[in-house]
């Protein structure tokens, strides 16, 4: 189940002076140029050249992505994939959270993007095995109004059930977060709260309870002595069905003040329940969240009418909802007549616009109250902060958090914020990140901070397309000021030049910073390693304390690197010490996994270990499996990929799975285990202490005969989130078999992946059965199948059902017609939960795009990646695929490359995107008869364009004069494009000087040939 990310996210500061971070989400997704080129690497296992090229061509990212984390997310857009979604169960390190993605790694020194799960926590429960009885008896009168029972990611047993009934009916605290309660455990739950006369907080958060089980939650808190004063039901499955209970608790229980309900799809319907209990002249609350719950516009009028009619109301959460410019504007409104005083206001990935700052600035002008704006993602622009300025620099303003992450801001807005830095000491934390703010935006920010009216604590510049030039004014800020205390730093292109003169300013006995960001791992493409982790060494060497602390949160995170004698000395010791370490592609070999296992051993902070892609064989990985077999071990994720592990190697797993309980992700794909293996195998998986969560076996050389041993596993696991068995030979009555294990099994599988592994058009019933069962499902691969038509139609009535939450689907050369997709484009209309569908190389046909391209302009439709490579489309479609960049507002990526679009479909494609309500931001053109004559249309809606941040035009006749005109167009401030991508485009000299002085002066572009 799905648990809500910690609220500190990629974007957003942790409130100080915390210095710990939390886990991480999920990788990001590799750029453009990996995901279009990157190729798995072969080391033992051989295989058809024409199939990896199909994995590659069909499945809408890299290879090293897909292995690595699983998740996927349009590039830079970090809120947007889980927009308006339904309730979804994943473990704790796979949400992405309303900032962008959660935050990674931790403290100074950490890399962005690595990091990984923290082990499940214990329940905060009284030491020892004191019985309960005892424990009224001894401390009742005084443990009872003050304890809580703290329960989070521990699935329940009866035995345990019974034995935390009792706790619940006396805590004053109760929260059983993600603990796997349903509508069954709900009864006991309302007796229990029935007789607790000393609750004052309860917290079910991320249970699958559904409508009933709240309603029975909520009777229980409908008892006459009942005080609670918090109730968090956030992801619990509250649909605009059972809402209609909330009126009723919220007029009985006048002592509550906080309601958490985010992550439930109320709707505008739901919400104007809601509204009528918070109406009541009984209701009290002081504080609301309702993000990711579908709204819409329509939901702001009640909501406003809710803010007049309550003095009391404090924080309102509304973000990742779609309220767009007209809703924000009724909700300030609403907020600005009410007399309450209001202190936090989330608006981040709303639709907010630059017009509707003058709305906000109305209401921070008229609530000298308000502490917290959360604006991030949102596309205000520098306009939009020169108009809220000058509310924040009102004598009134006593803003102390300002949330602007990825709100298209550039130097020009960063002087505006600058004046209110220098004026107003309330303003403790702000968040810029994901703004093309560069080194003179930064120059600014500086000058601010070195003023003495600036007091801020938390500045937050990630992916600011920053360099080294900006640092010496970072070193400055960092040995002078006293009251910055988190900075913030990371994806920028600072290098070792930049790092030494941040550690400069460290180095002076000044300096007051506690939390630094930036990265320190070293990667084929950029070292920073030697000399910055010197630097980092020398100013840390006196903070011993500091030392201890930061050293189990750092990640080494090397590959495509033949390590050196003298290299493997440098890295051993820190192979013992830190969090996550990968060595992937290093060219280990047996030898080395001698010095591996040993290190292991004496490493009691690791949670990750990758070894992908070097040969180390079965000898090689016995000996590093030996020293994760240490009692001191604590893996969480173990990743073996492509290590010439082969059958005679497993018999060594089963010990592994029994003796390292917490291992919840395994690896092993492109290892040539064979069904003997995978029976091995299969022996520790079944084993009481293995909790393995995710499971990676693609390209094993497993067939049909591997089906039911993994099929007793899943029967026997109800902890399995990922199983991953593509590219084997499993065929039909392999599919059948697995289908029918998790059909009986009690696991929430949310990841199912089975391309090319010979599922035909008679699987689809089995996997029908099997989406039916599994409302957890969220990810679906049955690319490189042939399920044709018919399998389609067999397949998506149960993508329609009301308990489908599927949000991919790979069905990439499946021989998908026209027809079929009329079948799946009734899925696209009902399902909003859907966002990334892959139908490349199947012979859609103009007729089969226009189909899909008048299902993404129905309102139901929210998908968010669309993939229609090489399906046999021309320039005729082009004026559908043109609506619906000018006039969808969710579609954030198109692969369209390699159809036959040439420069007149361009033209149409390019007609809209120049439309201002064009929101794409990755698209694919490669291979499309492009020519010289059709650069000039897409030139010209670059520069129309705000929201394009990938270009792929590879593999077309495009020369000097189509590429002048690209040139001159992203030459101009005004031009967004980050990544043009180039492949086998061939220019002159010339060009190639052009090309490379535009990168010069542009640091935020990329060209990659």
């Amino acid at each position: 189940m799905r648990p809500e990310s910690t609220v500190n996210a990629e974007h957003r500061p942790p409130r100080l002076p915390q210095v710990q971070s939390p886990t991480r989400a999920s990788s990001a997704l590799p750029s453009v140029h990996e995901r279009s080129t990157r190729t798995p690497q072969r080391a033992a296992v051989t295989r058809s050249a024409s199939i990896a090229i199909r994995r590659e061509a069909g499945r809408p990212r890299g290879e090293a992505a897909a292995a690595a984390s699983g998740d996927f997310a349009p590039i830079g857009r970090p809120a947007l994939s889980s927009q308006n979604r339904q309730c979804r169960f994943q473990p704790v390190a796979a949400r992405r959270s309303s900032r962008g993605g959660a935050r990674c790694g931790g403290g100074l020194g950490s890399e962005t993007g690595t990091g990984v799960p923290q082990p499940r926590p214990q329940a905060l429960l009284p030491v020892g095995p004191l019985p309960v009885d005892t424990l009224l008896e001894t401390e009742q009168t005084t443990l009872r109004p003050t304890m809580s029972l703290d329960i989070h990611c521990e699935q329940l047993s009866d035995a345990r059930w019974t034995e935390l009934l009792p706790l619940i009916q006396q805590y004053q605290v109760v929260r059983l977060d993600d603990c796997g309660l349903t509508e069954v455990r709900c009864q006991d739950i309302s007796s229990a709260l029935q007789v607790n006369r000393a609750l004052t907080e309860l917290s079910l958060r991320t249970n699958e309870l559904g409508d009933a089980g709240v309603h029975l939650v909520l009777q229980g808190l409908q008892s006459p002595t009942c005080k609670i004063q918090k109730l968090s039901l956030q992801n619990c499955c509250l649909t605009e069905a059972g809402c209609g209970v909330l009126p009723g608790v919220l007029r009985s229980v006048p002592t509550l003040r906080e309601l958490h309900l985010s992550d439930n799809p109320l709707g505008d319907a739901g919400l104007r329940l809601l509204c009528e209990g918070l109406l009541d002249p009984q209701c009290r609350l002081e504080t609301l969240q309702l993000e990711y719950c579908n709204l819409t516009a329509a939901s702001c009028e009640p909501l406003a009418m809710v803010l007049r009619a309550k003095p009391d109301f404090k924080e309102l959460a509304v973000s990742n909802n779609d309220l767009q410019e007209a809703g924000v504007q009724t909700l300030c409104q609403g907020l600005k007549d009410s007399a309450c005083q209001l202190e936090t206001l989330k608006l981040e990935n709303c639709g907010v616009t630059a017009a509707n700052c003058k709305d906000l600035c109305a209401l921070v002008t008229s609530k000298a109250s308000l502490q917290e704006l959360d604006l991030g993602c949102n596309k205000l622009g520098d306009g939009g902060i020169a108009d809220l300025c000058p509310a924040l620099l009102r004598a009134s303003s006593r803003l102390r958090t300002l949330w602007l992450w990825e709100c298209d801001i550039t130097a020009e807005g960063c002087r505006d914020l600058c004046r209110v830095l220098k004026a107003k000491q309330s303003l403790k934390e702000l968040s810029l990140a994901e703004n093309r703010l560069g080194d003179e935006g930064a120059r600014l920010l500086c000058e601010s901070l070195l003023e003495p009216g600036c007091q801020l604590e938390s500045l937050w510049v990630k992916t600011c397309n920053l360099t080294a030039a900006c640092c010496p004014y970072f070193r400055s800020v960092l040995a002078q000021n006293k009251f910055l205390l988190e900075l913030q730093i990371s994806s920028n292109q600072l290098g070792d030049a930049g790092v030494q003169e941040l550690c400069q300013g460290l180095s002076q006995p000044g300096s007051v910073l506690r939390v630094l960001w930036f990265c320190v791992a070293s990667s084929c493409e950029q070292n920073l390693w030697s000399t910055s982790l010197e630097n980092l060494r020398r100013v840390l060497s006196p903070l011993s304390s500091v030392q201890t602390t930061l050293r189990p949160t750092m990640s080494l995170d090397i590959h495509c690197e033949q390590l050196s004698d003298a290299r493997w000395t440098e890295l051993l010791p820190l192979i013992q010490q830190y969090q996550v370490v990968r060595l992937d592609d290093c060219g280990l070999t047996e030898v080395r996994c001698q010095d591996i296992s040993s290190a292991l051993q004496v490493n009691r902070a690791l949670t990750e270990l990758s070894l992908r892609t070097n040969e180390l064989g079965d000898a090689g990985v016995h000996l590093v499996l030996q020293g994760l077999q240490s009692p001191t071990c604590k893996i969480q994720k173990l990743s073996l990929q492509n290590c010439c592990l082969t059958e005679a190697g497993c018999g060594v797993l089963p010990g592994v799975l029994r003796s390292v309980p917490t291992l919840r992700e395994l690896h092993l794909s492109d290892n040539p285990l064979g069904d003997a293996g995978l029976r091995l195998l299969c022996e520790g998986l079944l084993d009481p202490q293995c909790r393995l969560e995710t499971l990676q076996l693609e390209y094993c050389n497993l067939t049909a005969a591997s089906c039911e041993p993994l099929a007793m596993v899943l029967r026997a696991k109800p902890d399995f989130k990922e199983l991953a068995v593509s590219n084997n030979d499993l065929q039909e009555a392999g599919v059948q078999t697995l289908c029918q294990g998790l059909k009986d099994s009690a696991c929430q599988l949310e990841t199912l992946k089975l391309e090319n592994c010979g599922v035909t058009a008679a699987n689809c019933k089995d996997l029908c059965a099997l989406v039916t069962s599994k409302a957890s499902l969220q990810e679906l691969d049955l690319g490189c199948n042939k399920l044709g038509d018919g399998g389609i139609a067999d397949l998506c009535p149960a993508l329609l059902r009301a308990s489908s939450r599927l949000r991919t689907l790979w069905l990439w050369e499946c021989d998908i017609t026209a027809e079929g997709c009329r079948d799946l484009c009734r899925v696209l209309k009902a399902k909003q939960s859907l966002k990334e569908l892959s139908l490349a190389e199947n012979r859609l046909g103009d007729e089969g795009a226009r189909l899909l391209c008048e299902s993404l302009l129905e309102p139901g439709c929210q998908l968010e990646s669309l993939w229609v490579k090489t399906c046999n489309l021309t320039a005729a479609c082009c004026p559908y695929f043109r609506s619906v960049l000018a006039q969808n507002k969710f579609l954030l990526e198109l692969q369209i490359s390699s159809n036959q679009l040439g420069d007149a479909g361009v033209q149409e494609l390019c007609q809209g995107l120049s439309q201002p309500g064009s929101v794409l931001r990755v698209l694919w053109l490669g291979e499309c008869n492009l020519s010289d004559s059709g650069c000039g249309a897409l030139a010209t809606a670059l520069l129309a364009n705000r929201s394009l941040r990938e270009l792929d035009l590879s593999n077309n006749g495009v020369g000097d004069p189509g590429l002048q005109r690209l040139v001159e167009s992203l030459r101009q401030p005004g031009c967004v494009l980050e990544q043009l991508v180039l492949y086998d485009i061939y220019w002159t000299e010339e060009m190639e000087d052009q090309l490379r002085t535009l990168e010069e002066h542009k640091p935020s572009l990329r060209v990659i040939s």
